[in-house]
């Protein structure tokens, strides 16, 4: 679990993925994804699945068309507070190719 949370952490695609799924707060396909992301679909799909393999994602098959969420949980805070650090360190870290894509996501830290 702890090499897959490097990898997403490590990834601006797969923090991006994430970012676009916390943005939404709404189940999205994968072609929706991988638009606002600006990547391919087997490029979204493959750090989708890792993702969910990490817990933070559900992913259901309905009607055809796999769809992705956030899953609540103190997992998917933690990756949301990291992702919001890195960004403090990186700057704009996930810096996205289409303009319309929200990445800040920060609820901002609480005192005390």
């Amino acid at each position: 679990e702890l090499a897959i949370i490097h990898k997403c952490l490590s990834s601006r695609l797969c923090m991006r993925i994430f970012a676009i799924l916390l943005g939404e707060r709404r189940p999205l396909n994968i072609s929706a994804i991988c638009r606002k992301a600006g990547c391919t679909n087997g490029d979204g799909v493959k750090h989708l699945r890792m993702l969910v393999r990490l817990g933070v994602v559900d992913e259901q098959f309905l009607a055809g068309l796999h769809i992705f969420r956030v899953r609540d949980g103190e997992l998917t805070e933690l990756l949301r507070e990291a992702m919001v650090v890195l960004e403090g360190i990186d700057g704009d870290a996930f810096s996205r190719p289409n303009k319309n894509v929200p990445v800040k996501v920060s609820r901002g830290f609480k005192d005390g």
